[in-house]
């Protein structure tokens, strides 16, 4: 009998504070992306890296990374950046640690 892992997903929020180009004065955007991983082998190197690719990449999205032209815009996209894929890593890391025992569970069966 095979188990198959539950499905999980971080999800990467990031709020930006007005700045042109970004928001208009006085308001602040709060944006969500979920970041599906129950394809991934996380009790692997090359799981978890991909995981990790997949939550910068949904970082950029949700910061306007592309979308940034002026530097003060590029400066609040990489802040909004590194913010939101910090506040995903107690998320990823509990997801490691439960991926390893149910793939052991999974071995001996």
């Amino acid at each position: 009998m095979t188990s198959k892992l539950p499905f999980f997903a971080a999800v990467v929020t990031a709020m930006t504070l007005a700045t042109p180009g970004f928001a208009q004065d006085g308001i602040v955007e709060v944006s969500n992306k979920v970041v599906r991983y129950d394809d991934l082998n996380l009790a692997n190197a090359r799981g978890r890296e991909r995981l990790e690719t997949r939550v910068r990449m949904a970082a950029n999205a949700v910061c306007g990374i592309r979308e940034a032209f002026t530097l003060q815009e590029k400066q609040a996209a990489q802040t909004c950046r590194t913010a939101a894929i910090a506040a995903t890593k107690p998320k990823i890391a509990a997801a490691i640690l439960r991926a390893g025992p149910r793939l052991a569970a999974r071995g001996a069966e």
